[in-house]
């Protein structure tokens, strides 16, 4: 009996192996007349600028990002962008993940692993599919692939660490990682801010921890803690810290449909929280604050060397999508947003990735934010080649 369950094992693994094979195989085909479509219809041209004999973190072009990968909370890792209603809240589509979404093509699904797969479509680490921040008993899992999209739905800037051990950990599974050179986007500070910086009723369950382990300088202790990790143990790397989301928001919705007033309620208690100071304004203050922290660390120098920097961008932090209503108010475009008015639709995360696109091309002290529906996508030329440092 133990020779057969054995053999069975050896089969199945065998098995296994040989779909491995194929579906790489496969997806490596799909890869290549991907990569003969796009050449014709995407906006850049693809050759532009010969590689740098001498190359360094400050001279790298689209198509030099061998690996892509990202740490954060639920923004990044999808929760409820394909959402049709508040049931699917809980779908992590990480495929249309704004940073490292590798589901379809740039045209269909705007991703930054889908813009640097047009220039080189043998990047790794995108992810591709749903998987769940809960996995449910007795429901048909997907199958997605996390890809190095290592973010998870809840985490807090006390988390970034482990993360970015994780992270670290996945990447040097790869063959030649040490030759590849590697962007990774770091996004954190929406959970700090809406559930662990007040006392709310939450706090009752033993829920949530001292609101001063989610202080500004708390905060910066916790991302200068990843970044010395990444900085130590992942050379050849371009980390994007991006600024939180700014939360409040919230309090511009418009005609909040009844599931997403309690979604809210218990997403972001800390704006709702009957006592306390103008919530608003104090949340307000506190994400400003964060994004200072994160600001400092990437222009304080220490963690540049020829093969590793850290960039700051305001990609999240300008004005999200409005709408003109009647009264001449100015909200959110709840069409943008997931069924639980607080995540992003798909379609927003395919303006966020222009957008980052966008900042990763323009000169620091120059970047821009347009979340016009219908704004333009920049280009690396042969005058600027690469991307934007410092």
């Amino acid at each position: 009996m133990l020779y057969l369950a054995v053999l069975v094992c050896i089969q199945g693994c065998l098995v296994t192996s040989q779909n491995y094979s194929k579906e790489s195989t496969l997806r490596m085909k799909a890869a290549e007349r991907y990569q003969e479509n796009q050449r014709k219809i995407f906006p850049c041209k693809r050759i532009y600028s010969p590689r740098q004999s001498n190359q360094t973190v400050h001279t790298l072009r689209p198509q030099d990002i061998g690996i892509i990968g990202a740490v954060g909370d639920s923004l990044t890792s999808g929760v409820g962008a394909k959402a049709r209603s508040i049931l699917e809240i809980l779908d992590e589509n990480r495929g249309v993940s704004f940073m490292t979404g590798g589901d379809g093509d740039w045209s269909v699904n705007p991703t930054i692993a889908n813009f640097i797969r047009v220039f080189n479509p043998h990047l790794k680490g995108s992810s591709y599919g749903s998987t769940q921040v809960v996995e449910i008993p007795f429901k048909r899992s997907e199958g997605g692939d996390r890809g190095l999209n290592l973010s998870r739905s809840g985490s807090t800037a006390e988390d970034l660490p482990e993360m970015a051990r994780k992270l670290v950990k996945q990447v040097r599974k790869i063959r030649g990682w040490q030759h590849e050179w590697k962007l990774v986007s770091i996004l954190i500070g929406h959970n700090d801010l809406c559930s662990y910086s007040c006392n709310n009723i939450f706090s009752l369950f033993g829920l949530l921890y001292n609101a001063d382990s989610f202080s500004p300088a708390a905060h910066r202790s916790n991302v200068e803690k990843a970044l010395r990790i990444l900085w130590r143990r992942l050379p050849r790397t371009v980390v994007l810290l991006l600024g939180v989301v700014d939360v409040t928001l919230l309090a511009q919705l418009r005609n909040r449909p009844v599931t997403c007033q309690i979604a809210n309620l218990y997403e972001c208690p800390c704006m709702y929280e009957k006592t306390g100071l103008g919530n608003v304004q104090r949340l307000k203050w506190l994400a400003e604050k964060y994004r200072e922290e994160q600001r400092n660390l990437a222009e304080s120098g220490r963690f540049d060397r020829d093969d590793f920097t850290v960039l700051y961008l305001p990609t999240l932090s300008a004005e999200l999508p409005t709408e003109m209503m009647t009264d001449s108010k100015i909200p959110v475009n709840l069409k943008l947003l997931a069924p639980d008015c607080f995540h992003f639709m798909e379609n927003l995360h395919g303006l966020v990735a222009r957008n980052l696109w966008n900042n990763l091309l323009q000169e620091p002290g120059n970047r821009t934010v347009d979340y016009r529906l219908n704004g333009q996508l920049l280009c690396p030329t042969q005058r600027r080649p690469f991307l934007s440092t410092k």
